[in-house]
């Protein structure tokens, strides 16, 4: 009965003193709901990181193949993020959330059953597809269903569905893997789609739908040079990069489709991407913000799970409880953002954030083989208290000058520019860490001297036979251990000093008139 009534009163329409509609009641009814689905999808984007070493064992997939376990689902969401947007201001926001959370649902059960590597990635292709509208619609209604004043609280309460993908996902994938098998990780979305998808029928606010078009053209466009751009990352390392005819191909397939956007928009009316949205300085100077910190976030995210399951032989369970202090560091970090942009003001707390982002990258370029995970375990922590820190603010920013009627679609842009950054920076920072490990191992070698080398090994390789195929063997897997791991300290330092470059690109941004926040 209760439930009939408060759907009742949104399909009555606004109330006195409401704010779009809603009244406080039901404002945090709609958020709950709202969050439980933004909630699913981000977790996602991490809690298949910890299964990847069980999946690429049971699957039989490289370790470049089993990456695209990873990038497939955020090109995918990537390519259709644009449509997503125009499908919202054209069917009406809750029409299309309520169908993507469905797809997206139906998707997580095919990839939880998929047996094989091509089987898994085609299906978080699907997934990536049918939840790409999910999370900026998510985000334009929050911005909408809160007065002004309160969108510090409103994209706060928005982290926490960013938080549950550091936080929860690493665990909560790691103890079924451990416990079940890799599968569980896609399953568990079910039960939590159908609570999203109930709970939005009862408590969203449909809107009207408008006769806006669609500019497939461009966006056909797009979305090839963002796929073929994603495939040439994907497919370099394999092929060796320019070597190769394909990479070629793709390469120009990719610059001359993301030219013939340009220009064909440059054309448009009414271009998919509004001029409004792109000429906005704030927009533009934290998109760019977003994509730099966005990238070498889920970079280090997807490195972790690796070194620690191939160096340290940590089970998935572990790795998750490992992993777990960043969601940690955000939370605590999401309880006190509202506070301290109100008090420091924007700027000086997206300072902070970069600051704590560098510095969690330096501290993982301590690591040793023969290191405790305390160091993952600190950086882990400062890291996600940084992006936290920087996130909340740069949201209040890149959309504080957008009119609310452009919202969607800048919600859109800005997703898809980070989830591209994701896709880029996985792919990216995971080859040249590849390459570079590659280069330490032969610089080993060729310092190696066999006299060095405990007595027992150089009496079984002056034996011969199978004895020294044996001690060659085991000095050539300490290389190979000793190179990686020199590999991974150089990426993480050099992704801390990246860190630090991003502190001009503040400059770009306009400081808040008093009282705006």
């Amino acid at each position: 009965m209760a439930t009939r009534n408060f759907a009742a009163g949104i399909a009555a329409g606004p109330a006195p003193g409401t704010f779009a509609g809603y009244t406080p009641r039901q404002r945090a009814w709609a958020t709950l709901f709202l969050l439980t689905g933004a909630v699913m999808n981000m977790i996602d984007t991490t809690i298949a990181n910890v299964a990847l070493p069980q999946m690429q064992g049971t699957t039989g997939a490289s370790r470049e193949e089993i990456t695209w376990v990873l990038t497939s689902y955020i090109i995918a969401m990537a390519v259709a993020t644009p449509l997503g947007g125009w499908l919202g201001a054209r069917f009406s926001r809750k029409t299309v959330l309520i169908s993507a959370i469905a797809g997206f649902t139906a998707c997580s059960f095919l990839c939880g059953v998929a047996t094989t590597v091509e089987e898994l990635v085609a299906f978080r292709v699907l997934q990536g597809l049918s939840g790409a509208p999910i999370v900026p619609i998510i985000q334009a209604v929050m911005l909408d269903i809160y007065p002004p004043k309160e969108h510090g609280k409103s994209m706060a309460l928005f982290s926490l569905a960013g938080i549950a993908g550091p936080l929860v996902g690493p665990v909560l994938g790691g103890w079924l893997t451990a416990n079940y098998s890799w599968g569980w990780v896609f399953l568990v979305n079910l039960p939590v789609g159908m609570i999203a998808i109930l709970g939005l029928s009862a408590t969203m606010r449909d809107t009207a739908g408008s006769d806006a078009r669609f500019d497939l053209t461009s966006y056909g466009m797009l979305a090839l040079a963002v796929a073929t751009f994603q495939l040439m990352l994907d497919r370099g390392g394999i092929l060796d990069w320019f070597d190769s005819t394909e990479i070629r191909v793709e390469a120009g397939v990719a610059a001359a489709s993301l030219a013939g956007f340009i220009i064909i928009s440059m054309g448009r009316a009414r271009p998919l991407i509004p001029r409004r949205v792109l000429l906005d300085r704030n927009f533009i100077g934290g998109t760019v913000l977003s994509i730099l910190s966005q990238g070498s976030i889920f970079a280090v995210m997807a490195l972790l799970p690796e070194l620690l399951a191939q160096l340290y032989g940590y089970p998935a369970l572990q790795i998750g409880i490992t992993m777990a202090p960043r969601g940690a560091g955000t939370l605590m970090a999401a309880l006190v953002a509202p506070m301290m942009v109100t008090r420091f003001g924007p700027t000086r707390l997206m300072v902070a954030g970069v600051l704590m982002l560098a510095a969690g990258g330096y501290i993982l370029s301590w690591l040793t083989l023969d290191a405790s995970a305390t160091l993952i375990v600190v950086s882990g922590a400062v890291q996600g208290a940084g992006s936290c820190l920087l996130w909340v603010p740069m949201t209040l920013v890149i959309y504080r000058t957008i009119p609310p009627d452009l919202r969607s679609q800048a919600a859109g842009f800005n997703t898809l520019a980070r989830y591209m950054a994701s896709a880029v920076g996985i792919t990216a920072i995971q080859t040249y860490t590849i390459r570079l490990a590659g280069e330490s191992h032969a610089q080993f070698v060729d310092r190696l001297q066999l006299q060095n080398l405990p007595s027992t090994m150089n009496e079984a390789i002056a034996a011969g036979g199978s004895s020294a195929a044996q001690a060659l063997s085991a000095v050539n897997a300490e290389v190979t251990r000793q190179a990686t791991m020199a590999a991974y300290v150089d990426v993480f330092a050099m992704m801390s000093v990246g860190m630090l470059l991003m502190l001009p690109m503040l400059l770009l941004l306009r400081r808040p008139r008093p009282g705006q926040g």
